[in-house]
């Protein structure tokens, strides 16, 4: 009596773990039936499911690969598309936290073309929220989100921006810094806009910089006028101011040098025959008589200059 009680209870337990195993499966089954339903109603409501789907498939093992698969090969274009809708909501908040997720996701069941959309819609999401920053004066938050953004997806653009912010703070050497990775970064994704837009502006503020301390510091204008043409190598303008602060200061040779590349780089021909005019006193504090004369006799071209400069050369005796 004990041994038939043993094996019915070996029976019923047999067919109890029969009916559990074959119920988890179903289980599995009918919430990827229920999720796939969703699908094309409630993105939100599909992964719920499928996550569900995919515990149970888990905890089968082997016998729940073949639902495990499908699920996985689902998950990352879900996550992905429930993140992409709160971004062209333009709940920049919302959509950074699904981006993460659809990053993770995607990473975890290596599907390397979501977790590549996935971070470069995260690092545009951050660069938005940036541009709404920089709209609300919100300069300090507007630094970290370009930040983020570049750590996420650098981009030339980005870093143009970032350096436009910098320039609103004050903030002069990391303005420069953003601005040459704008012109290095552009050049290797031949984003040309981005370059002229970085040089013009560096251009601009180191020029401007110069022209307002020249008078009180001569030294530091002809620094920030080293910097403009680092930018804009063929600014004439930049050229012949260097060559007059040098001058002044006795730096003849470093004034003869400018002035070469001023008249090198300028296109009116009165201008030309100014700096030639000034370059050929230059030479005379060099004392190079020979260019001194070549000089002059350039200037001598133009009207303005050409009575000044036939006095200099009967001066030095020029043949």
């Amino acid at each position: 009596m004990r041994r038939y009680s043993s094996f019915l209870m070996v029976l019923v337990l047999t067919g109890m773990s029969l009916h559990t195993g074959a119920q988890t499966v179903r289980d599995a089954m009918d919430a990827y039936n229920e999720a796939y339903k969703l699908y094309s109603t409630d993105k939100e409501a599909t992964i719920a499911k499928f996550e569900k789907a995919l515990e149970i498939c888990n905890a089968l093992g082997a016998a729940g690969d073949t639902t495990r698969l499908k699920i996985e090969g689902f998950l990352p274009g879900l996550y992905y598309e429930v993140a992409n809708n709160a971004y062209k909501e333009k709940n920049y908040p919302e959509a950074v936290v699904k981006l993460k997720k659809a990053a993770e996701v995607a990473a975890r069941y290596k599907s390397d073309d979501y977790l590549q959309s996935s971070t470069k819609l995260l690092g545009n999401t951050y660069y938005l929220m940036g541009n709404n920053a920089v709209n609300a004066n919100a300069l300090d938050s507007a630094i970290f989100y370009y930040k983020t953004s570049i750590q996420t997806d650098p981009r030339a653009y980005k870093w143009f921006s970032l350096g436009q912010v910098y320039f609103k703070k004050k903030n002069e050497a990391s303005m420069g810094a953003a601005m040459d990775k704008a012109i290095g970064l552009g050049k290797n994704e031949n984003d040309s806009a981005t370059v002229a837009k970085a040089s013009t502006l560096c251009r601009q503020y180191f020029y401007a910089k110069a022209y307002g301390v020249q008078k009180n510091n001569p030294a530091k204008a002809i620094e920030y006028l080293d910097k403009t043409v680092a930018y804009d190598p063929t600014y004439a303008n930049a050229y012949y101011m260097k060559s007059l602060l040098a001058y002044n200061l006795k730096r003849y040779q470093e004034s003869a040098d400018a002035a070469k590349l001023a008249i090198a780089n300028e296109k009116d021909k009165e201008q030309i025959a100014k700096i030639y005019f000034k370059l050929g006193w230059t030479y005379v504090y060099l004392k190079d008589g020979p260019n001194a004369c070549a000089a002059f006799r350039k200037a001598s071209e133009s009207k303005t200059y050409v009575n000044e400069a036939r006095k200099n050369m009967i001066n030095l005796k020029c043949n």
